[in-house]
Order: structure tokens, then sequence, then C-alpha cells
């Protein structure tokens, strides 16, 4: 619980009005690449509880309809993003694990459950897009059974159909894709 608690006190922060960044450190991104696969699997598991608190935050704004806290926490969201997330995306070893794999597929799910709920639909249909592109071919891979109480979905396959479906209803306001 300690090592989330970072992540929980900066989501009350922004909930709270904000935060200034004037005196803030630089943003480091994570460095998964000397991580061994056990360590990046915890690494994934760490990171999957900061999204659920983002995504449980961008309900809760949703709810109160505060917009300009809303675009705040996407705002932290996208910087979250970019300094945990696209590391282990990005790490040639974890892609080539299959079981590391299969999580990082999860991760961008929740990624895109986050920005949807946020209102950032276009970010996430370019995301489900992406994602399309990098496990469209593995059978196996979108066959896997996926954790249904992170992502609502029970496989990996149904979970990109359900996001597309989501962020192009959202982004284009339609229920189809934008080719058909």
């Amino acid at each position: 619980m300690v090592r989330f608690l970072p992540a929980l006190l900066a989501a009350g922060l922004i909930l709270l009005g904000g935060c200034s960044t004037a005196f803030a450190p630089p943003p480091r991104k994570a460095v998964v690449s000397d991580m061994d696969i056990a360590r990046k699997q915890a690494f994934i598991l760490q990171t999957k509880t900061a999204l659920k608190v983002f995504q449980s935050s961008a309900r809760d704004l949703h709810r109160r309809a505060r917009a300009q806290s809303r675009e705040e926490l996407a705002s932290e969201v996208g910087r979250f993003v970019a300094q945990q997330v696209d590391p282990i995306v990005n790490d040639f070893e974890a892609n080539n694990n299959p079981q590391t794999r299969l999580q990082i597929a999860e991760l961008q799910m929740m990624c895109c459950l986050v920005y949807l709920d946020l209102g950032e639909s276009w970010t996430a249909w370019k995301l489900v897009n992406e994602m399309e592109k990098r496990y469209g071919n593995d059978p196996q891979l979108l066959s896997a059974a996926i954790d249904r109480k992170d992502t609502g979905f029970a496989d990996l396959r149904s979970g990109l159909l359900g996001l597309k479906k989501r962020a192009v209803r959202d982004t284009f306001g339609v229920s189809g894709s934008p080719s058909s």
C-alpha cells in the first residue's frame, strides 16, 4: 500500500484543485530495460494499480461534471502514461515474453478505459488502433483470458472490439467503424 501512496496523493491533489509544477523536478521515464522479467511483472502490476486510481478519479469527476478538473486529470494521465506505461510497452524483452506481453496488452486496455472515462476518446481510439496492429496477428494472445475486473472483458479480442466500438461512438458519434 505504501508503494501506491504517491499515485493516490497525486490524484488527490488534482481533485483538490491542481498542483503547481513551477518547482517540480523534470519528469523521468521509468527505466525498465535493466529489470528482469519478475521485476517487470511487478512494475506492470504497480502501474495497473495507479491506472485504477486514475480511472476511479475520472469517473468521479465525470459524475460531478467538473470539466476543468477532468482536463487537469487528463493531462496528469498523459504524463503518467508517457513516464510509466510507454517504457514497458516499448520494452523488447517484455514484449517477447508471452506472460508479460499479455499483461502489457491489459495495461494498454486500462489506459484506453481511463482515456474514455476522461472524455479523451480520440486518444483512446488511436491507442486501440495501435493495439490492433500490435496484437491483431496473434490469435493465441487474442484468445487469452484477461482479468475481467480490471478491464470488463473476458479476453483480448472482445476487449479490443468493445473498446473500439466505444471509442468510435464517443469520437465520431456513430456505432460502427469510420471506414465502413
